[in-house]
């Protein structure tokens, strides 16, 4: 994939850092109500972002994880 990837992750308490190996099934966060969301909603947003060299998020190419994961599950099934 050209350009650099990021993961974006809204609205979530998380336990593990940046470059952390976790195993399948590993709790890494969970969700909460963070910034204007609602207190009786917790709920999680993710995306992942094609970036330019410049890497804003905000004005990354939106990706579909799902093939994404699909070849990760394959390469580790």
């Amino acid at each position: 994939m050209i350009g650099t990837q990021i993961y974006e992750r809204a609205h979530m308490g998380i336990l593990t850092n940046e470059g952390q190996h976790i195993l399948a099934g590993e709790v890494i966060g969970y969700t909460c109500s963070t910034g204007n969301a609602s207190p009786d909603a917790p709920h999680l947003h993710f995306a992942v972002y094609e970036l330019s060299p410049d890497k804003h998020w905000w004005q990354g190419r939106a990706l579909d994880p799902y093939p994404l994961l699909e070849k990760l599950l394959q390469n580790d099934g």
